[in-house]
């Protein structure tokens, strides 16, 4: 590398940390391979001219970034307007502008995003190369991303702009957060003008209900070839975003994954559900103020019970090709279980709908009417469900021999039971013999004054699961009170360490190592349960109050 390419380099307003790096990547380290020419074709390359035989040049082995170039072939160089041939350098390593581009273009991208914004302003040549090596980011996190690409705190939406010039057309998913309405307008423009192959995009945002349907409705036009679409709608109080949503319903024809999560849900179900016969993902979730009390019921949002009917009446009519259906809503009242089974029939029986997550909980209601004992029947309608997560719900007195008699336990793979009613240890013994097939199970409850973790289920009760569920992956046990972690490490060692599981470890298990989460508000020692620790096992602690247990099913130790 030339002398004055390193002066300019050193002019850079950069830190220390940074100019470490560039100096660490430099070509002078990456091209000793290459010995000087002799002493009559010294600083040359063979050449591809006719006026003469090219120069002999005594060569040792080539890296791998030029192999596919270099082997047996004569290159073609070109002079890069910042090299030069005077340097004392170049009496021992070839100059780097003396490589072809598309070998510049290659070695450039291993260098870091920062990087190659500071080395844009040494020369135009490099300038034209390093806009050509930001092809690979396909992925970008607004303002993470921009952050740390320019090293500026804070940015604004020139920044961002700037940044989608660069890479815009290169981009396929955005996550976007815009803190004020202005810069939320700015960056959607640039974003529907410079970014072609955009195909996911989210959107976070608390700006008032005006500003934020406005910007629905001027830029769901613009991104109608959207596959996927996800807004977080974090504006509590004010007016809500029904008109934008009712644009992106009507405009929005290619979705087939589509997020909604808000504060308020608009008076007409319509609106809720864009114009797309492709949508195989579709989530709907009501956010509650943080940590709501009895007291002030007022902040409460919910919705009323004839709207739940009239959202899966509408629901079953539409998305044929729907796969996973996500659901979170709160009533005022109870609703109409007769009529919700009939609405959750239709759409498990007429759609190859794979993962159901449903929580439909009352606010106002009185903590011995639970939703569920009826409406969940339809369950066993449902020839294609392999992930299943309920919350805040009763499973129906039949529950258990419908998973029998239906199918439905041996395809579920995935359950997730979040503050479940009716649970015990005899109970959870018959589920888990049902379900033989299981990967992942959750046990949820809430250390408050209503939910409690009921006391027969203890440690027993998980060794349970390791007997009935040999293919398991992933445990995750939350505040459940009663089930001692001294015991179940033990247990989770003997069944899942053994030479039964080691046999089907290669054929059937999907992993194997085996993970479980425990959190829990008890004062428990970390140095307790490592000493339960056996071989292939290990005991971490992420947070005061929540251990990971991970092990192997077939032994590493000769």
């Amino acid at each position: 590398m030339p002398r004055r390419l390193l002066r300019r380099a050193k002019k850079l307003p950069m830190r220390r940390s940074d100019r470490l790096i560039l100096l660490s990547l430099s070509l002078f380290r990456f091209f000793r391979f290459f010995p000087a020419a002799d002493a009559t074709s010294k600083n040359t390359l063979p050449s591809t001219s006719t006026s003469g035989p090219p120069s002999k040049v005594n060569r040792l082995a080539a890296p791998a970034v030029l192999a596919d170039a270099s082997v047996n072939k004569e290159l073609h160089v070109r002079q890069a307007p910042c090299s030069s041939s005077s340097s004392p350098a170049a009496s021992d390593y070839f100059s780097f502008g003396l490589l072809p581009p598309h070998i510049q273009k290659r070695i450039f991208q291993f260098l870091p995003l920062r990087c190659r914004v500071r080395l844009e302003r040494v020369c135009r040549w490099w300038r034209r190369l390093l806009g050509d090596c930001w092809e690979h980011v396909t992925t970008a996190d607004i303002p993470a991303t921009v952050t740390d690409c320019f090293n500026i705190r804070p940015i604004d939406d020139n920044h961002v702009c700037g940044f989608l010039r660069k890479c815009g057309r290169h981009l396929r998913k955005i996550d976007f957060f815009f803190p004020h309405f202005h810069i939320g307008e700015h960056v959607l423009f640039s974003i529907s003008q410079r970014c072609c192959q955009l195909r996911e995009l989210r959107l976070m945002t608390d700006v008032n209900g005006v500003s934020m349907t406005y910007l629905l409705k001027a830029y769901s036009h613009q991104l109608s070839k959207l596959e996927s679409l996800s807004i977080s709608y974090q504006a509590e109080d004010g007016p809500g975003i029904h008109n934008g949503l009712r644009a992106i319903a009507r405009t929005m024809t290619s979705l087939v994954t589509f997020r909604l999560d808000c504060y308020n849900m608009p008076p007409s179900v319509g609106a809720l559900f864009p114009n797309s016969q492709h949508m195989r993902l579709y989530s709907l979730l009501l956010r509650q103020p943080p940590a709501p009390s009895r007291i002030d019921q007022n902040r409460w949002k919910w919705v009323t019970a004839e709207y739940v009917d009239h959202f899966l009446a509408y629901l079953a009519d539409i998305y044929p090709q729907l796969e996973e259906l996500d659901l979170s809503l709160d009533t005022n009242y109870q609703v109409n279980e007769t009529q919700v089974l009939k609405h959750l029939r239709r759409i498990g029986s007429e759609r190859p709908l794979k993962r159901l997550n449903l929580r439909l909980s009352c606010l106002f209601e009185d903590y011995d009417v639970w939703f569920g004992a009826t409406a969940l029947q339809a369950l066993a309608d449902w020839r294609h469900l392999t992930d299943l997560s309920l919350w805040t719900c009763q499973l129906p007195d039949n529950f258990i021999d419908s998973l029998a008699t239906s199918g439905l336990g041996v395809r579920l793979t995935k359950l997730r039971l979040s503050i479940v009613r009716s649970l015990s240890h005899d109970y959870l013994c018959a589920l888990f013999a049902r379900c033989p097939r299981l990967e992942a199970f959750s046990l949820i409850y809430s250390v408050d004054d209503h939910f409690h973790s009921p006391r027969s289920i203890t440690a027993d009760t998980i060794e349970a699961l390791w007997m009935h569920c040999p293919r398991l992956v992933e445990v995750e046990l939350m505040d459940c009170d009663h089930v001692d972690l001294t015991i179940v490490i033990p247990s989770m060692h003997r069944y899942m360490h053994s030479k039964r599981s080691e046999a089907i470890v290669d054929r059937t298990v999907p992993s194997p190592v085996l993970e479980l989460s425990y959190k829990t508000r008890l004062n428990i020692r970390l140095r307790s349960l490592t000493r339960l620790n056996q071989c292939c096992m290990r005991t971490t602690r992420r947070r005061d109050d929540l251990f990971f247990v991970t092990l192997r099913r077939q032994c590493d130790r000769p």
